[in-house]
């Protein structure tokens, strides 16, 4: 479990509980590679931190803006991506990622709690492969992503 304080706030977020070796890009099993979109300093290098326990390749961004350029320049086999975020908001960025890499797993998060069926009915839409709430288990995440991974979307 990890504690983090946003706004004057304490949360807490699940740490992996099995983590797989770490492997080196050099190895022979390809190495997963993930791009987090959140605009959560918190979140960015929590799920990170988990993510390379786990053997992820990993690589992240603050906003949309951020994130279009580093998914062209880093390639990921999976997107983690916040709806709300600032300027550009993760639906946008996720319609445009999926413009340029059909193939590409995009799974939406959120910490809202309102109009919730809306926003994953249009992140279906757009092409996202699931939808989680915050808080996220981290848990819970990685075996969602890996089972993507799998079955190949």
């Amino acid at each position: 479990m990890i504690l983090y304080r946003k706004n004057n706030a304490w949360s807490i977020l699940t740490a992996p509980v099995a983590l797989d070796k770490p492997r080196a890009r050099g190895d022979n099993k390809s190495v997963p590679s993930l791009l987090i979109i959140d605009d959560e300093p918190e979140i960015l290098e929590t799920t990170k931190w988990a993510f390379e326990l786990a053997g992820f390749d990993v690589s992240t961004a603050a906003s949309g803006e951020e994130a279009l350029p580093r998914a062209e320049e880093f390639h990921p086999e999976v997107l983690l991506i916040d709806y709300k975020l600032p300027q550009m908001s993760g639906l946008d960025v996720l319609r445009e990622t999926k413009l340029k890499n059909p193939e590409v797993i995009a799974i939406m998060i959120t910490g809202l709690t309102h109009q919730t069926t809306q926003i994953e009915e249009e992140s279906a839409r757009l092409g996202a492969s699931g939808f989680l709430h915050k808080p996220l288990q981290m848990e819970v995440v990685l075996q969602i992503v890996r089972s993507h991974l799998k079955r190949g979307g």
